[in-house]
């Protein structure tokens, strides 16, 4: 089934407003996730020009081809395939491995006890060389594919893989990103990697819970934990805003922005670019 106008939202940051921001841009990324895309332009510094965002309604396919490839074909920022620097894919299936435990086959196996891994699915790993373990997402075949064939320079990398950088020493921290459908959470303490978890939510305080408990599970008060917390669209921003009221320690950035309501999202795309 394909998506149609009525199915579809869409959003667009700009940081600026005038007739020149498209002949500014030099590097696009892209970020998949299940029933959205996100593609974000930069300028040769690497600031944030523009991000356009575009979802669709919960009633069609987790991963629609047609859609997906269709904002390829007709997203003007994609035009010049070779800017596109990196795709960042999203998803519930995803497993970390420690080094010393890390076998291929193995590891998938795991994998699968945990989650429904699907025959059509591609099961790709990236190592996380801080923390001393492996990545581990299954993605559906067709969506890798379609990257592959149309963005056959850019670097394929889970969303998540910003969470696992500049580890805070002496403190304990969450880094949190909200999607349209799920949240995807990494918990350190003193550079420790303690937790990370893909989840789903429907509202602000199915978050808090999941998080505090958390928290409560690794011995430590909530209150006392850094949250940082990105997004990925202003479509998130009140779950992003009412999640802020649980914890004392809450951050989203220091995005210089245009509308507020872009910040965590302006966040997570400036990460998301020191990664690619």
């Amino acid at each position: 089934m394909a998506a149609t106008n009525n199915n579809i939202n869409q959003q667009v940051y700009n940081a600026r407003e005038d007739d020149s921001l498209l002949n500014d841009v030099a590097q696009v990324i892209c970020i998949l996730v299940q029933r959205a895309l996100v593609i974000a332009a930069y300028d040769s510094s690497g600031a944030l020009l523009t991000s356009h965002y575009t979802d669709y309604k919960n009633n069609l396919p987790v991963w629609g081809l047609d859609f997906f490839e269709h904002q390829f074909i007709n997203e003007p920022l994609l035009r010049d395939q070779s800017k596109v620097k990196a795709v960042f894919l999203g998803g519930d299936k995803q497993l970390i491995v420690p080094d010393e435990l890390n076998d291929k086959t193995l590891s998938v196996d795991w994998l699968k006890k945990i989650h429904f891994v699907d025959a059509t699915d591609v099961v790709n790993t990236w190592p996380l060389t801080d923390d001393k373990a492996q990545y581990i997402l299954a993605s559906p075949v067709s969506i890798v594919e379609l990257v592959r064939i149309y963005f056959k320079r850019a670097k394929i990398l889970p969303l998540a893989i910003y969470q696992f950088r500049d580890a805070p020493v002496d403190d304990a921290r969450i880094n949190c990103c909200i999607t349209n459908e799920h949240v995807y959470a990494t918990f350190y303490n003193n550079k420790e990697l303690l937790w990370h978890q893909c989840f789903d939510y429907t509202t602000a305080e199915d978050i808090a819970y999941h998080l505090k408990l958390r928290c409560k599970e690794s011995g430590m008060d909530a209150w006392n934990v850094m949250l940082h917390c990105t997004a990925l669209s202003a479509t998130a921003f009140d779950a992003v805003n009412g999640l802020s009221q649980y914890f004392s320690r809450f951050t989203i950035g220091t995005a210089s922005v245009t509308d507020y309501r872009w910040a965590p999202a302006v966040s997570l795309l400036q990460q998301l670019y020191a990664c690619a």
